[in-house]
């Protein structure tokens, strides 16, 4: 029974999303089949048009690469080209109620900014390939693209039948890769399957692009992402991501809308970085999106000749959802290929992978919920603020390290984990607390 979810000559792959968990997937299904001398087939269905401006070639992100995406990228020779990225960063500036404070790269290798289309609705942008584009252009020798959406899908004996829109056309594989986002209904279709799916919970965010004349971005900004956790009600995370001609502005938070996007625009610690007299008004008629983040995990993300990756499966929280998408794309990759399509060969092998960052997502469920109550309350935030920036001057910076890792995912939220509640680090705080307390009272 189990050759029955073999791969072999003339099989036929389906991939559901060409963003870059579909993209990635199909580059590393093509190297390893090559590797074993499997000449199978990929189909790749999305409906999207990455060349375009605007919501129609976007795929809603706020358009940050990871050194460690990057890094994995390079070890898989893909290599980004410059037309693809916007800005290289040099580092981050975070805003809390009492300090600023600018943390540095900690190694040489690149942080990047990108689109994920080719620029927002309006932008006079000519030279630029966004993220995704260039993914699929990478994988667009080798795979059979079908630009329409994927409205049904069913098993049937020895295969999966899709059903695409436009067309009604069906089209037979012998499985399924789901790469789609929670942007998609197809979450929604695969939980009436009945194979006991169970699409991750999620809450919208909110990105806006806002043009300015890229001198004024380059003397306001300086290649920094800045961020804030400043205590506005409900907003868990906020940042201004510069890129050429363009800040992308990201909140995420719950029940996220245009006017919270005005009134954070509007707090002085953010209004201060835009030209005197910005029209803070006209960003209702900027390009913006409201994307839904995940912040759970599928429940039985696969059975047999189907399996889910990138955020219909399992991401970062809260970060790095491009880098999870390539950690889950290569591993269902490499397991269709040596072990085959069954549910018995996902449970052995993919699940070990998505397991990790599920089990690390734990984590930072401990160190978000311990962020937002530092940031609303105003004596912990000040006294963070300090002991950060107090280690800048010393050879030591424990806490400088932490909130770099916390603001770019550089390390897992688990090692993350034990270096805050490190005995020295709470010590440190608690001791700053009590003689503030006591200088308070006097």
């Amino acid at each position: 029974m189990e050759d029955n979810y073999k791969l072999k000559n003339g099989s036929r792959i389906g991939v559901v999303g060409a963003g870059p968990a579909g993209t990635f997937f199909s580059y590393f299904f093509n190297k390893y089949a090559k590797e074993k001398g499997i000449d199978a087939e990929i189909i790749l269905i999305d409906r999207k048009k990455f060349h375009e401006r605007g919501a129609t070639g976007c795929n809603m992100c706020a358009g940050i690469i990871s050194s460690n995406l990057i890094r994995k990228m390079e070890n898989a020779d893909i290599n980004l080209p410059e037309n693809v990225v916007q800005r290289y960063i040099r580092g981050y500036l975070l805003e809390t109620k009492g300090v600023s404070l600018h943390l540095e790269k900690k190694t040489k290798e690149n942080i990047a900014t990108v689109f994920r289309g080719r620029g927002p609705r309006g932008s006079a942008l000519e030279s630029i390939i966004g993220f995704d584009e260039f993914l699929l252009n990478l994988v667009f020798p080798f795979v059979n693209r079908v630009q329409e959406y994927v409205k049904d899908i069913k098993f049937l004996e020895n295969k999966v039948e899709l059903e695409t829109s436009a067309t009604s056309t069906k089209i037979d594989v012998d499985a399924i890769v789901v790469a789609c986002g929670l942007n998609s209904n197809l979450p929604d279709r695969l939980e009436e399957l009945g194979f006991g799916y169970k699409k991750p919970e999620s809450f919208s965010t909110m990105q806006v692009e806002i043009p300015l004349p890229e001198e004024e971005i380059s003397f306001r900004f300086n290649d920094y992402i800045y961020t804030y956790n400043i205590g506005l009600k409900n907003l868990y995370f906020a940042a201004i991501i510069p890129k050429k001609g363009y800040l992308t502005v990201s909140l995420i938070g719950e029940n996220i809308t245009r006017d919270t996007m005005l009134k954070f625009l509007g707090h002085p610690k953010v209004k201060r970085r835009f030209p005197p007299g910005w029209n803070f008004s006209d960003v209702r008629n900027y390009c913006f999106c409201k994307p839904l983040v995940p912040i759970s995990h599928a429940k039985n993300a696969f059975t047999d000749r189907l399996v889910a990756i990138g955020d219909a499966n399992c991401s970062r929280l809260f970060k790095n959802g491009l880098e999870s998408a390539f950690i889950t794309a290569e591993a269902a990759a490499k397991i269709i290929v040596d072990k085959g399509f069954s549910k018995k060969a996902f449970k052995e092998g993919f699940s070990k992978t998505t397991n990790r960052l599920i089990l690390d997502n734990y984590y930072g469920r401990i160190l978000f919920a311990a962020n937002k109550v530092i940031s609303e309350n105003n004596l912990l935030s000040e006294i963070l603020g300090e002991l950060a920036l107090k280690e800048q001057l010393e050879d030591s910076a424990p806490l400088n390290d932490i909130l770099w890792d916390m603001l770019t995912g550089e390390d897992y939220y688990k090692n993350i984990s034990k270096r805050l509640f490190n005995y020295h680090v709470i010590f440190k705080m608690l001791k700053k607390g009590y003689f503030s307390l006591i200088s308070l009272g006097k």
